[in-house]
């Protein structure tokens, strides 16, 4: 008997032993905003195609610089003539070749001026690689702030859930109250069926609230490039502190850090040098080319008994397109009108920034306001709340008043959280504005 008192006792022990391995390692690690902000920084694959892009424009500025340099190239060819070739003449026919002739030659080509065509297009390139640093930059600060607003709606979302299932253990115990004072006669049936009805509407709140809080996780997950199934535990904050610095100051920031406006200025660049490329067509062409020939006997040209068999040589050749029915013109033109439209173009974004700030900064003021009025009524509706439900207990209150003050404490906490976070959004979006940038 007590042998099997100290099995049975063993496996109860190696059972609790099991779940409390199995419990802390199914723990989810928690993190914060700034932690979920940096793992998507790394992980999300928007980031890793922007980088691909930037490798990409490194690579064209790699081969717009190679076309500066020399080439060299080498060719060999091999021939064999139906019949050995021959040199007529009055005084009779001599072989002029060989029946089977081989060849081969090395060259170096040195371009030495293409209208700065050459020029503008290595300018073009480093113009786009910066483009391309600018674009990832965009993809960094706009990520930022989508995983930022994802967090505050998860927040969000958690503490409607906490509110929400607050109000189904009030209106349950408000139910069972009215089922025990109905069963005594003290109030009416309808009253009863008002707190059963008041507690199925606080369960289906209750049940979307759970829905958002999922999506909301699953879209965190997301951005985090995560499995959307797997568990997050995403701590709460406190509201950042109040930007110190003025409208104003907030506005040269955003025309001065927006990388949607510096690419615009990156473009009207990029308009110019392309017009002077496009203008290039209207000069010369001049190339050195160095060229070294060795031709005879096939298959390797060793022996050539009809000429040299080894030349070598050095050539200056120019090439100038005199006329092509205006294209070089209108390549230029079009060039000069993407300018004045980019120009046109970076006048409205600065102005569109300066109107981003202004938004941000008065949904930031919105906010704070709600959430000093938020405060004062959440705390009217509890005290409302205790005391109709003191009320009730006394008879003097109604069912209806219970659920009206519940509904009335929910609504105020509901709009105390909602301000809340739409304070932490604007603040976010205040950093998107002004081009804060991003740490990684």
């Amino acid at each position: 008997m007590m042998m099997k008192r100290q099995v049975a006792w063993g496996v109860v022990a190696a059972v609790c032993a099991v779940l409390c391995l199995g419990a802390r390692a199914g723990a989810t690690e928690r993190v914060t905003i700034e932690e979920a902000v940096a793992e998507a920084l790394r992980s999300n694959p928007a980031v890793a195609g922007a980088d691909a892009e930037l490798a990409a424009s490194r690579e064209v500025l790699t081969g717009a610089r190679a076309d500066r340099l020399p080439t060299l190239s080498a060719g060999y060819y091999w021939t064999n003539h139906n019949r050995e070739p021959v040199q007529k003449s009055a005084l009779g026919t001599y072989p002029a070749g060989y029946k089977e002739e081989s060849g081969w030659d090395v060259q170096v080509v040195q371009p030495l001026f293409a209208g700065y065509s050459l020029k503008s297009a290595h300018e073009l390139a480093r113009l786009g690689v910066d483009s391309e640093e600018l674009n990832r930059l965009e993809t960094l600060q706009q990520l930022s702030l989508n995983v930022r607003q994802a967090c505050h709606r998860l927040l969000l979302a958690k503490r409607l859930l906490a509110v929400a299932e607050d109000e189904v253990i009030s209106l349950t115990s408000h139910r069972r109250v009215a089922v025990l004072n109905h069963d005594q006669g003290l109030i009416p049936l309808n009253d009863l069926l008002k707190a059963e009805v008041a507690l199925a509407e606080a369960i289906q709140n209750r049940n979307l609230a759970e829905s958002e809080t999922e999506k909301a996780r699953i879209a965190i997950n997301r951005l985090l490039h995560r499995d959307p199934s797997g568990p997050l535990d995403l701590a709460d904050m406190h509201a950042p502190p109040v930007w110190a610095q003025s409208s104003e100051e907030l506005e040269i920031l955003a025309v001065m850090r927006r990388p949607l406006v510096a690419l615009l200025r990156l473009g009207i660049r990029q308009a110019s040098v392309g017009e002077t490329a496009a203008k290039s067509g209207y000069y010369p062409r001049v190339d050195l080319v160095g060229r070294y020939a060795k031709s005879g006997d096939a298959p390797f040209a060793d022996e050539n008994e009809f000429t040299h068999t080894d030349s070598a040589s050095v050539t200056l050749q120019a090439s100038w397109t005199l006329w092509n029915w205006g294209k070089t013109g209108a390549g230029a033109a079009e060039q000069a009108h993407l300018r004045r439209s980019v120009e046109a173009s970076l006048a409205d974004a600065e102005a569109a920034v300066r109107q981003d700030v202004q938004n941000a900064l008065l949904d930031r003021s919105v906010a704070l306001k709600n959430i000093t009025t938020a405060e004062k009524s959440r705390a009217q509706a509890r005290e409302n709340w205790r005391i109709t439900r003191v009320q009730y207990d006394q008879q003097v209150a109604t069912s209806t008043d219970v659920i009206d003050a519940r509904s009335y404490l929910t609504s105020a906490d509901s709009n105390y959280y909602q301000a809340l976070y739409a304070y932490m959004d604007a603040l976010a979006v205040l950093d998107y504005a002004t081009g804060k940038p991003v740490v990684m």
